[in-house]
């Protein structure tokens, strides 16, 4: 395994809305870890991997009344032989 890097992706998501983000691998590289999160709430999320390794999604519900929050997903993204 080669050198890693952070890749994260973001996503506004209105209150009492469903939101969903997506992060990608650049060419050539794979996930080795991934994270969902919400920057306010600790409303559930799920996180999933694509079957090929190269993207994650994270899920999630902002169950604040009239507040909008920010969902992330981050991968650690690496050149794996």
């Amino acid at each position: 395994m080669s050198g890693y890097q952070v890749v994260t992706a973001s996503v506004v998501v209105p209150a009492d809305s469903g939101g969903e983000v997506t992060a990608v691998c650049p060419a050539g590289e794979r996930i080795l870890s991934a994270m969902g999160y919400f920057n306010i709430s600790f409303d559930g999320r799920q996180e999933e991997l694509s079957a090929d390794g190269t993207r994650a999604w994270a899920h999630g519900y902002n169950d604040n009344t009239g507040t909008s929050d920010v969902l992330n997903v981050d991968i650690v993204c690496a050149a794996v032989s």
